[in-house]
């Protein structure tokens, strides 16, 4: 969610506007729970710009005096308690339960590292083995044209999976996960990357094969962009969308999912895949009724997912193993809504 500055704030006209017109105003009254002014925005009608302090101010309709502080947060951050604000509260407090959450389904396993913080190009023999790739493109090694490379494929069994946390600039991190299956059959590795924001345009990295070529007199490189080959159980566009408030940041919960329904599906040969391209085909629709900045179906889904996992408690295999059957009866009523539109 983007915050209005204090220049955007002096550039409106002084009279009554209706505050779901603007959407770019977020310091109203210096609260600091974006998700609170948020909503605040759509309860209340109208706001002011303030003459003499030049500051914007909220009042009621038909009332030519600013409601003080206290009294707009008595009014109305109590109602908003139990609203969508509690996702992006669960969502905080959740972090070290998501994380123990993670360590179950992974089975103790650790993440894949993939350091993206110089370059979204990532080279192909990160994630498998390419004889024709050149040394001088692997990450986190020094040139050496007489080592073999091993990708993370090559560290996996067949019908597998495993999170990759991407390093970005800045400290941020985006979360991935790769599956290898016989079922996926777009690359001769059969692995598959899911990337919650999608295939195309919105997607945090790309794949290049470098292919070296030699004569008796030159030598030569060749790249070539092959993301699509290694993406084919990603979604075509972004599911992970919305504000703050209605998606605090569930990169992390999508890929749960997928290892869900992986997990339940996998021994029935192809069917695990089958069943993902309709859970995938459920979440990027758009609810019902609701803006863009509420993200889509599997927005509402991943927050489901999070309220459960947050909720087995004492964090344990136990409750682990029944938070993770709740959650396959939610992808299953995903799935058969899909199905019985098909």
């Amino acid at each position: 969610m983007k915050k209005g500055t204090q220049q955007e704030s002096k550039n409106i006209s002084k009279k009554n506007i209706e505050i779901n017109e603007i959407d770019e105003i977020y310091e109203i009254y210096e609260i600091n729970e974006i998700d609170e002014i948020y909503e605040m925005r759509k309860k209340l009608k109208y706001f002011f710009i303030n003459d003499t302090t030049q500051t914007t101010q909220l009042r009621q309709p038909n009332s030519d005096n600013p409601m003080t502080d206290q009294k707009v947060k008595e009014l109305y951050v109590p109602t908003l308690r139990d609203g969508n604000t509690r996702r992006i509260q669960t969502f905080k407090k959740s972090t070290r339960q998501n994380h123990e959450f993670e360590k179950f389904i992974l089975e103790d396993k650790a993440q894949f590292i993939l350091d993206a913080t110089r370059s979204r190009r990532v080279p192909l023999t990160y994630f498998t083995e390419n004889s024709n790739t050149s040394p001088n493109t692997s990450p986190n090694t020094s040139p050496n044209r007489n080592r073999r490379q091993h990708g993370k494929a090559e560290l996996m069994n067949d019908e597998s999976y495993q999170i990759i946390s991407l390093q970005k600039p800045g400290g941020h991190a985006h979360s991935l996960v790769i599956i290898k299956s016989k079922a996926i059959t777009s690359n001769a590795s059969n692995i598959g990357i899911f990337e919650p924001n999608g295939q195309c345009t919105q997607r945090e990295f790309d794949i290049i094969k470098t292919t070296s070529t030699s004569t008796s007199t030159s030598q030569s490189e060749e790249s070539d962009d092959v993301t699509q080959q290694y993406l084919s159980i990603s979604p075509k566009i972004c599911i992970n969308y919305g504000n703050d408030t209605y998606n605090p940041g569930y990169c992390g919960i999508f890929g749960m999912i997928l290892i869900i329904t992986f997990r339940h599906y996998k021994g029935e040969k192809t069917k695990w895949l089958k069943k993902w391209k309709q859970l995938l085909e459920y979440m990027r629709q758009e609810i019902p009724d609701e803006p863009e900045s509420h993200g889509c179906l599997g927005v509402t889904l991943a927050a489901k997912v999070q309220e459960i996992i947050a909720a087995a408690t004492p964090a344990s295999p136990a409750a682990f193993q029944k938070a993770e059957k709740e959650i396959i009866k939610e992808i299953k009523k995903c799935i058969a809504s899909i199905a019985s539109i098909a």
